[in-house]
């Protein structure tokens, strides 16, 4: 089953697809953003060359997905760029400065956010929603985080 909840067996050529409708709707963002976008959803496409989700489909669909909740949101650019990438730093072996030169500070700080995040152990001391609030808030300094965290938690439902 694909992440839509349909049974479609993803191909390459569906993919291409899938690229292309996320393609179009960029057109919210100006041309140097669009590039840049582009340019991140490439990169993270070549970095999880090869991984498969549990679907059995592409793995570069759920960053592409989480992306689109946000553009849906009408989200800013940058916003976007940590949605395409927000798993390169937890499942590549990328390095801090190199992701910095592709796509700088602003975008490295979003996406090391959520790897943090992801990071949290859940114990019994802290099943309770307002710890784990407090928690999250606490080692979060950019709400753009949270909005990647849960776009990231909405595609995966």
């Amino acid at each position: 089953m694909t992440s839509d909840g349909s049974n479609l067996v993803l191909t390459n050529e569906n993919l291409e697809a899938v690229i292309r409708q996320f393609t179009g709707r960029l057109s919210i963002y100006s041309r140097a953003n669009r590039r840049q976008i582009l340019r991140a959803l490439h990169w993270s496409r070549q970095l999880h060359e090869g991984q498969k989700r549990d679907s059995g489909e592409p793995y570069i669909i759920h960053p592409l997905k989480v992306a689109e909740i946000l553009i849906d949101l009408k989200m800013e650019p940058a916003t976007i760029l940590g949605a395409l990438l927000h798993d390169v730093l937890e499942d590549t072996d990328i390095r801090h400065e190199e992701f910095a030169e592709y796509f700088g500070e602003e975008v490295y700080t979003l996406v090391d956010g959520v790897t943090k995040i992801d990071d949290i152990d859940i114990g019994k001391g802290h099943r309770k929603a307002a710890s784990l609030r407090k928690m999250i808030w606490a080692m979060v300094d950019d709400l753009r985080i949270i909005f990647i965290k849960l776009a990231d938690k909405c595609h995966n439902m």
